[in-house]
């Protein structure tokens, strides 16, 4: 798959382009090719951002190594700003890779347009995706600026008198003097919300990538299902006017040969998306799941009530980003599936030797589970996203036992 540049003005028709706007908005996606020296340098400045943040985050994390409470509650914001930093270096590292996957997706919903226009209920399908992909990048982004915005305005509105930092406390006092008070408090609240953003909104890009794809293995399978109902009404047309079927079976091996170009470009596309998405899907169970259990320590033992609030606040949101991967990784698998199915149930028994090949060679390469890894170690589907609560949990029960 030809790898191109995806721009904020070439991304007005894709499919992602909600996706595309929002991390040239963060930084993290160059908004023209090649990219303009100014973006470079705010992106430079972005990374040191976060750096500095996480520098800060693990002076405070030695400060109260010895108060395990405290020690939870600094560790579930140094978590999310770290897993942003590092998505951020790899969307960076990698853009042309990520444009090809944004490419590859418009290129094969081009393709499949025709069919897809023609069946209704798959028009609305595809609509109904776009409208959910839509839904779910603009909520999350929402969700992270309220939270923000809250959480940022909270320790002056509840503690005027005292000058506390929003997110992590440092242990030097001078420190707490003006104007290097305002400067750390600032810090703290834009790298916060950068990398949340940049973390959630990744998720959100892949989330997205993986519905497009199973609703195109679902518009595939439905073409090689329709050459069976084709078949048969082809077949009474020709039988009345006394015809060669020779020409029927002809039309449908060339169509099952589009179908089996589809198929292929699809497995491709599902393997970029595996070598794209591998390392970043590791990155969010380790710090997810981990991440989770110090946010739902924090909030059960926490003293400060206002702390306690943040972390319930945030733990459904950390949930969500981990089942995202999951959910959207088992439909491709089912989806994918499917297409064996579908090629299985068609009008095999009477048809041309060379449309039974063709019919073949489909099923035997979709009987070959398109599963999505974690690091190429762990399958992302349902069943592990339940594995990963119970380890959350058991996480949790030791801190528990840890603390008392």
């Amino acid at each position: 798959m030809e790898e191109g540049s995806v721009t904020w003005r070439s991304a007005a028709g894709s499919l992602l382009r909600h996706n595309v706007r929002f991390l040239c908005a963060l930084g993290v996606w160059p908004p023209a090719a090649p990219a303009p020296r100014a973006f470079r340098a705010l992106t430079a400045a972005l990374m040191a951002l976060g750096a500095g943040h996480l520098l800060g985050a693990a002076c405070s994390v030695y400060a109260c190594s010895g108060d395990l409470q405290l020690l939870t509650l600094a560790l579930s914001n140094a978590f999310p700003v770290f897993s942003g930093l590092a998505k951020a270096a790899l969307l960076v590292a990698r853009h042309r890779r990520y444009s090809a996957l944004v490419g590859g997706v418009d290129a094969l919903r081009a393709r499949q347009r025709g069919f897809c226009d023609a069946d209704p209920q798959l028009a609305a399908a595809l609509r109904e995706t776009r409208r959910w992909s839509v839904k779910l990048t603009f909520l999350f982004y929402s969700s992270v600026l309220s939270a923000m915005v809250v959480w940022a305005l909270m320790p002056l509105s509840v503690y005027p008198q005292v000058r506390v930092f929003p997110f992590q406390q440092l242990p030097w006092p001078n420190l707490t003097r003006e104007p290097t008070y305002w400067f750390l408090y600032v810090h703290q609240c834009v790298a916060t919300f950068f990398f949340c953003s940049i973390d959630m909104n990744t998720d959100c890009f892949f989330a997205t990538i993986m519905a497009h794809i199973s609703m195109q293995f679902r518009v595939l399978a439905s073409r090689i299902a329709g050459l069976r109902l084709r078949e048969r009404t082809q077949k009474i047309k020709l039988c009345a006017e006394s015809e060669d079927v020779s020409t029927l079976h002809g039309d449908m091996y060339n169509e099952m040969c589009l179908c089996v170009d589809t198929h292929e470009e699809l497995i491709r596309l599902v393997g970029l998306l595996e070598s794209l998405m591998n390392p970043v899907a590791m990155l969010q169970f380790l710090v997810g799941a981990v991440s989770s259990c110090v946010v739902l320590f924090s909030a059960t033992y926490s003293p400060d009530s206002n702390s306690a609030l943040k972390c319930w606040g945030s733990l459904p949101l950390l949930l969500t980003q981990l089942f995202l991967y999951c959910s959207g990784a088992q439909h491709i698998l089912d989806q994918s599936e499917a297409v064996a199915m579908a090629a299985y149930d068609c009008a095999w028994c009477d048809s041309s030797s060379k449309l039974k090949r063709a019919l073949q060679l489909v099923i035997s390469r979709a009987q070959k589970p398109l599963a999505l890894t974690a690091g190429k170690l762990y399958a992302v589907k349902r069943a592990a996203f339940l594995s990963l609560i119970q380890a959350t949990y058991s996480y949790y029960t030791l801190l528990q036992n840890l603390d008392n």
